[in-house]
């Protein structure tokens, strides 16, 4: 089971990094593990940066764009509700009139 997570994260990061920076690597370090460790490392490094610049603040403007959306539906919801009401206590209003 961990060998293969190993293969798939290796040919992960094998479609990340070409095959030139990881011989350039493994020059300056001693093992092959040393190098997949560090690349490992820098993608990490990377995804964290990715989400907290980029995805976290699309995700919370994303969120307050739907809140706006959502309390101006509400208002137009509730405007047509008090509408409703106001025509509906005119129309009992009249009809009374009309039987009297």
């Amino acid at each position: 089971m961990r060998q293969e997570w190993l293969k798939a994260q290796q040919d992960y990061i094998r479609g990340l990094v070409r095959q030139s920076t990881l011989e350039n690597l493994q020059l300056l370090l001693t093992s092959t593990k040393e190098t997949y460790d560090a690349i490992r490392a820098l993608t990490h490094i990377y995804q964290e940066g990715f989400y907290r610049a980029i995805w976290a603040e699309r995700y919370k403007k994303m969120c307050e764009w739907e809140n706006s959306i959502e309390k101006k539906a509400k208002r137009q919801n509730r405007t047509a509700e008090l509408e409703y009401l106001k025509n509906s206590k005119r129309k009992t209003h009249q009809n009374q009139k009309a039987c009297v």
